[in-house]
């Protein structure tokens, strides 16, 4: 009769902490879900905001070769900082994505092709800006001609334009 009360108890006690355990896995696979989400919506965003202030478009066919020959010397420090920060911030956002969508049982907004790309290209883009010391005296293109907006709007037509990274995966 113990052994009976004691092994009902014994289930009772599992079967609520097995619930329980089911309900927080779900709840943390949502919150990963949801941070995986705003990773990619901050990188659209950061996208959208490097190309449009400064005429640096990642996720393009030719952005890798585009970032060797950048022109930095148009640039204010202050606007090579902000540059900066801003592809620091798109890597880490890429980096914390891919393990997101690596892990089992979640779902997130945005592909990690696009985002391995773009994020190749903002890599590129910070080596050629953390080495614009020697590379800003042997640039051939003109100061100018890397933030001119009709180049920058012809150059998106020729590649089919702005990706959005956040196709469902």
């Amino acid at each position: 009769m113990k052994a009976g009360r004691f092994f009902v108890t014994l289930m009772t006690v599992f079967v609520l902490g097995s619930l329980v355990a089911c309900g927080g896995a779900k709840k943390s696979a949502e919150a990963k879900a949801k941070e995986g989400n705003e990773k990619v919506a901050e990188n659209n965003s950061i996208m959208m905001d490097l190309y449009v202030k400064h005429g640096i478009l990642l996720g393009s066919s030719s952005s890798e070769e585009t970032a060797k020959k950048h022109s930095w010397s148009s640039y204010s420090e202050t606007e090579l900082q902000d540059i900066r920060g801003k592809l620091e911030r798109f890597i880490a956002n890429a980096n914390r994505f891919e393990a997101i969508a690596r892990s089992r049982n979640i779902k997130v907004v945005g592909d990690t092709g696009r985002m391995n790309k773009a994020k190749a290209d903002a890599q590129a883009y910070l080596a050629s800006l953390l080495s614009r010391a020697g590379s800003d005296s042997q640039s051939t293109t003109p100061p100018s001609s890397s933030r001119d907006p009709v180049k920058r709007t012809s150059q998106v037509e020729r590649e089919g334009g702005l990706d959005d990274l956040s196709q469902e995966i």
